[in-house]
């Protein structure tokens, strides 16, 4: 009997091994960010061309082929978004009809922009012939912009943008997170609010991350400031049907510097998982209500690992992935681990080298079973 558990548990790490692809994103393109929808398909944008003026370009693949689309130019102005920082990057949702949405801060010389001359908040949805609408700027009078916003959609045509601003205010710890939103599937937004009642203020260069379930509840991450040297990841959640987010923290953290992180949210259902980093180590956790529920790092003492993302599939399991070794204008490498769906580790992590600078991974659930990994 020992010897039979023994080679089952020798098969299951051989088998989760093996359910993790690796692939380079089309173009050799940086920061990367992929979506799964209802279908099966997978969803792409990265970014191409100057790091410091991008185009952003999309694709999208079938549950059963191979090759990726042709590729789409999502921004409709030319070198409108910015890779340099890893943190200012394209931001992609799908919606329950397989319409792709993208959000991302907009260069000096993006247009349109907003009435204080600002950097804009540019977006922009999928048409019916699979091109992308004309770029809008959405920050209205939160303004101020630096690290990166969030995009999500929900059931009935909801589509969420988040981000942060400064909006006149002239630290972090005055700085706020913000919320639009659309019932009409991005045809139209009402003027954003702020994302908490409350003062917590914002990270000014970090990202934030979003996910909104089937019931309706929506999550955006957001790595706060205030006193200057609290900087937790936290959460805002929006039960079904509500009308406030309400705060919870995810990790602390207090340091005085910027940690120019990024934080991705994902959810399967009614269940909602998220990926952060801290003090040099990166986790993830299901989400409860906005609370996390049982923390879980990536195997290994940690350090220099930065820009988490994560993937769930039907059956629980998570994989995460994560880099190391990059920094400002360096590359380094790939990290993976898969977990069951009780939070145990299935086989070794895995790794690739080559990640160029000013990029991280992404990964989406296959629907036959395992993950797919872009770099």
């Amino acid at each position: 009997m020992r010897h039979i558990l023994l080679m089952l548990a020798t098969l299951a790490i051989c088998t989760a091994a093996e359910t993790v692809t690796v692939e380079r994103v089309p173009e050799g393109g940086l920061r990367p960010r992929a979506v799964l929808d209802t279908t099966g398909a997978v969803h792409l944008v990265w970014l191409h061309g100057a790091p410091a003026a991008s185009d952003i370009g999309y694709a999208r693949r079938a549950p059963a082929e191979t090759a990726w689309s042709a590729t789409r130019t999502v921004n409709s102005v030319a070198r409108t978004a910015m890779a340099i920082g890893t943190v200012r990057g394209a931001q992609l949702a799908v919606d329950g009809t397989g319409r792709a949405h993208v959000l991302w801060v907009g260069t000096k010389g993006s247009t349109p922009r907003p009435g204080d001359g600002g950097s804009p908040l540019l977006y922009s949805r999928q048409l019916a012939d699979g091109s992308f609408a004309p770029q809008r700027n959405l920050a209205g009078k939160a303004t101020g912009l630096d690290g990166g916003g969030a995009i999500t959609t929900g059931p009935d045509g909801a589509v969420w943008l988040f981000w942060h601003a400064s909006a006149g205010a002239k630290d972090d710890a005055q700085r706020a997170g913000f919320v639009a939103h659309s019932s009409d599937g991005g045809a139209t937004f009402a003027a954003e609010t702020r994302l908490l009642s409350a003062a917590t203020g914002a990270c000014a260069c970090c990202e934030m991350g979003a996910a909104a379930d089937t019931a309706g509840g929506v999550t955006a991450l957001m790595r706060v400031a205030g006193g200057g040297t609290f900087r937790d990841q936290a959460a805002a959640w929006l039960k079904p049907g509500g009308t406030a987010f309400v705060s919870t923290s995810v990790a602390p953290w207090q340091t005085g510097t910027c940690p120019m992180s990024t934080c991705q949210l994902v959810s399967l259902g009614t269940r909602t998982w998220a990926a952060w980093e801290c003090q040099g180590q990166v986790s993830w956790g299901e989400l409860r209500e906005g609370k996390v529920l049982k923390p879980v790092a990536a195997p290994g003492s940690g350090g220099g690992r930065k820009h988490p993302a994560i993937a769930v599939d039907a059956q629980g399991l998570v994989c995460l992935v994560w880099t190391e070794g990059t920094g400002w204008q360096r590359g380094g490498s790939l990290a993976w681990q898969v977990w069951d769906a009780e939070g145990r580790p299935l086989g070794p992590p895995g790794s690739a080298a080559g990640v160029p600078a000013w990029s991280l991974g992404a990964v989406v659930a296959r629907t036959g079973g395992g993950f797919t990994v872009l770099y």
